[in-house]
């Protein structure tokens, strides 16, 4: 009975298979390493299954999601899951503020999987860049990086011009013109010029209608918000 070797790079697997119990098999490769293999290991192996030399090549696998765009200037939280066969050593987010060099800082972990790290607070206009470099815990110390995120920080919006009318029926209308960059608009209003403004609804859409108040003034004022 003859038996075949498969050589796929760095991994050989048993295709065929009765031999005798005394059967050993010895592999020399070109790159000088040698295996060689007894009946018993023979029997236990499936295509593809032992690499020569246990070599690990592969960095860590990162999971991640970025951060979107956002109003805020505080720092922010990046949460990434990461796993490897040999176990993750050590993790660092690495960062670039506004075009400048990156820098880096390194991530926490409680359980070896979930890790998270911060981004310092950037400034309205300003934009984020970011990615993740994890190495794994064995001798060979393989790294694997993330893809690079990039958020903004938006800055302020223009005022819409609004304007009031008082329809027949007693409802006021207000319309006002769309700001580029807005996702939403806020409606407030005052009893008095510069008095407390309550806010009376949140929307996308760029007019309304308002029930009559009776006697008095009111006054109306509507901000663009992302």
């Amino acid at each position: 009975m003859q038996h075949r070797i498969l050589i796929l790079g760095s991994f050989f697997a048993l295709v065929t298979g009765a031999f005798s119990q005394s059967l050993e098999i010895h592999i020399q490769l070109a790159g000088g390493d040698a295996v060689t293999l007894s009946s018993e290991q023979i029997q236990r192996i499936e295509f593809g299954a032992l690499p020569v030399g246990g070599a690990d090549t592969q960095g860590p696998e990162i999971l991640t999601t970025c951060l979107e765009s956002t109003g805020s200037e505080d720092a922010r939280s990046v949460e990434a899951t990461l796993s490897d066969p040999a176990g993750v050593a050590t993790a660092y987010l690495f960062y670039s503020l506004n075009g400048a060099a990156y820098e880096g800082s390194l991530m926490s972990t409680a359980d070896g999987s979930q890790w998270a790290g911060t981004l310092p607070g950037v400034a309205a206009g300003g934009e984020v860049q970011y990615y993740i470099h994890a190495l794994d815990a064995s001798a060979a110390r393989n790294i694997a990086n993330s893809e690079t995120c990039v958020y903004s920080i938006a800055g302020e919006l223009d005022a819409p011009m609004l304007s009031i009318e008082l329809l027949s029926s007693g409802i006021i209308q207000l319309q006002w013109t769309v700001v580029d960059g807005a996702s939403s608009y806020n409606v407030y209003e005052a009893q008095e010029f510069g008095g407390t403004e309550t806010l009376l609804l949140t929307q996308s859409g760029t007019e309304t209608q308002l029930s009559s108040f009776g006697d008095g003034l009111r006054f109306y004022r509507v901000t663009a918000a992302n």
